[in-house]
């Protein structure tokens, strides 16, 4: 799902992208701002694949705690979630992905365009993965995620099935998978 999302996204900024350049190239625009509309596109995509990211992260995060076999309904769930609370369930975890995806592109980038040895970017790429691993725990651990509690109207409902949810799997408890 999140495949497809990602791909129409792609395709439709794309296209909104060609088409102004297309009419750019019409009204005979300087290079400094057909350069600036390619920028807007690339910037647009990473924007647009970081939040498909944290709509599939959200999706796994609704699958395990509401212990469902069917994914049917996703689609109508986690908007849901996403508009009853935006400051909790989407952007701190749209920005920590987009920051973590930032920041290692500029690594990879300073990485090609530099003649230094190996060993310095190699480490200096190792601790921007570890750097990463902390929000990326803090993403799971952090006690006031939204559940699928959330979602449904009752403040205090259960989950769909009338029992309470588990406790959501953490490394520190040593278990990752949900009974």
């Amino acid at each position: 799902m999140a495949l497809v999302l990602a791909a129409i996204g792609a395709r439709v900024v794309g296209v909104v992208a060609e088409r102004l350049l297309d009419h750019g190239t019409a009204a005979e625009w300087t290079l400094r701002a057909k350069l600036f509309v390619q920028a807007g596109r690339g910037l647009a995509t990473v924007c647009w694949l970081t939040l498909v990211g944290v709509f599939a992260w959200w999706c796994r995060v609704i699958v395990v705690a509401d212990e469902r076999h069917r994914v049917r309904r996703l689609l109508t769930v986690v908007p849901r979630l996403w508009r009853r609370r935006p400051m909790g369930a989407v952007v701190p975890h749209f920005l920590l992905a987009l920051g973590g995806l930032l920041v290692g592109g500029a690594v990879l980038f300073a990485w090609r365009q530099s003649s230094a040895g190996f060993a310095g970017w190699a480490l200096l790429w190792l601790a921007v993965l570890a750097c990463a691993a902390g929000p990326a725990t803090w993403r799971l651990q952090r006690p006031s995620r939204p559940t699928p509690d959330a979602v449904r109207s009752p403040p205090r409902a259960a989950n769909s099935r009338g029992r309470a949810l588990p406790p959501y799997p953490t490394a520190a408890k040593g278990r990752w998978d949900v009974p």
